[in-house]
C-alpha cells in the first residue's frame, strides 16, 4: 500500500511516498480502507521534530475516514463495508498515522459516519470540530453575552471555535494576518475582525469592548500571540484558554501582568479524553450538524501523493478551513 512517511525531521520536502505492507490485524482491531485524511497542525509539528519522542521513520496523520475491510473485534461491532472515522490516540501517536491507503486501529476508537456526511467532511471532524465543541461547551460554562477573542482565524480549530461562539451567544473578535481571512470570518458570523499585524490592534479591541478588554481568549495558536492575548483581556479575572501551539510552544510571559489582572490560564487538550468520551462529544456534534447549526469548512483537497504540496499550502497561510488528502 502507498503511505507518506518521514525519514528525517524537517521541511515538507521530508514527506516521502513509500510502499508498505498492508497492516495485519491484531485481536480487537479494525482494518480500514482510508478514503479521506484531514491534515492537522500537529502533523506539521511532528514533521518538524517538535515532538522528539516519536521514532523515525514515521507515518503522519491523526484524522481519517474510510470503509471497514475486516475486524477482529470480539464484540462484533464492525462489519465490512461500514463507513467509519477514527477518534483515538493510536493514529499518529501510539502507532502509524493516517497518511496511507489502509490503517488498523483498536475497535473502540472507530465510530460510524451518518449518511449525510461525505468522507471528506467526516475526516475533518476529529481534532478541529470536536476540540472546539469540547472547549466551548465543556470547558466554558456560559458564553452568552461575553466577549471572546479568537487569534489566527484561518485554522480549522479557530474557525470551528468561531461557529460555536456565535451559536452560544458570544460577541466574537478575530485576528488574522490575511485580509481575506478577516473578510471570511465576518461572513461566518464574527462581530469584528482585525489584522494581527495592525499596530492599533489592541486599541481596536478596547473600542469594541467599551474600553474593558475581552472576557475570554480562545487561543489555538500559541507563540507570539500569547502576550497579545494577555494584553487583550479585561483588567481583572479574564480567561485565557490555550488550545494549540502551532506558532510555537516557547514564549516569554509577563507574570506580573498575569498576577495583577488575576488572569486564569487554562489548558485544553481534547487528546487527553478517552475514546468513549470523544465518542460522546462526537454524537453531540452530529446533532448540531443535523440541525444545520454548524458547517464543516473544507478549503482544498489534495491527492495523498501530494502531501508535500498540501503541507506547503498550509504553511503559506493561504488556507481557510480544513485541507484534505485523498488516497
Amino acid at each position: 500500500m502507498k503511505a507518506i512517511q518521514i525519514f528525517e525531521h524537517g521541511s515538507a520536502d521530508q514527506l516521502t511516498v513509500t510502499e508498505l505492507v498492508t497492516p495485519k490485524l491484531k485481536e480487537g482491531e479494525v482494518l480500514i480502507k482510508v478514503e479521506a485524511i484531514s491534515i492537522n497542525h500537529f502533523d506539521i509539528l511532528s514533521r518538524k521534530g517538535i515532538y522528539p519522542k516519536m521514532q523515525l521513520p514515521r507515518t503522519l496523520g491523526m484524522d481519517c475516514a474510510g470503509v471497514v475491510i475486516s475486524s477482529t473485534d470480539l464484540q462484533g461491532r464492525w462489519k465490512g463495508g461500514e463507513r467509519v472515522l477514527v477518534l483515538g490516540e493510536t493514529l499518529g501517536l501510539g502507532g502509524p498515522g493516517a497518511y496511507s491507503e489502509y490503517v488498523n486501529v483498536p475497535a473502540n476508537e472507530v465510530f460510524s459516519i451518518p449518511d449525510f456526511l461525505s468522507m471528506e467532511e467526516a475526516a475533518s471532524i476529529g481534532i478541529s470540530c470536536l476540540t472546539a465543541l469540547y472547549v466551548t461547551k465543556y470547558k466554558l460554562s456560559d458564553m452568552k453575552g461575553r466577549s471572546v477573542l479568537i487569534p489566527g482565524i484561518s485554522g480549522g480549530v479557530a474557525s470551528s471555535l468561531l461557529q460555536f461562539c456565535k451559536l452560544f451567544g458570544a460577541k466574537t473578535i478575530v485576528t488574522s494576518r490575511s485580509e481575506s481571512h478577516c473578510v471570511s470570518a465576518i461572513g461566518m458570523g464574527a462581530n469584528y475582525a482585525i489584522k494581527s499585524n495592525d499596530p492599533n490592534a489592541l486599541k481596536q479591541i478596547q473600542e469594541q469592548t467599551d474600553g474593558k478588554g475581552v472576557d475570554i481568549v480562545l487561543n489555538a495558536v500559541g507563540g507570539p500571540s500569547i502576550p497579545f492575548s494577555i494584553q487583550s483581556l479585561v483588567q481583572k479575572g479574564g480567561q485565557l484558554y490555550l488550545i494549540g501551539t502551532c506558532a510555537g510552544k516557547d514564549v516569554e510571559l509577563n507574570l506580573f501582568q498575569i498576577l495583577i489582572k488575576e488572569i486564569n490560564l487554562i489548558g485544553c487538550n481534547f487528546g487527553s479524553l478517552l475514546p468513549e468520551e470523544r465518542g460522546n462529544i462526537y454524537q453531540e456534534f452530529l446533532e448540531y450538524l443535523r440541525q444545520n447549526q454548524f458547517h464543516i469548512q473544507i478549503d482544498r483537497i489534495f491527492p495523498l501523493t501530494e502531501a508535500k504540496e498540501a503541507h506547503q499550502y498550509i504553511e503559506s497561510g493561504g488556507h481557510s478551513g480544513k485541507v484534505i488528502l485523498k488516497p
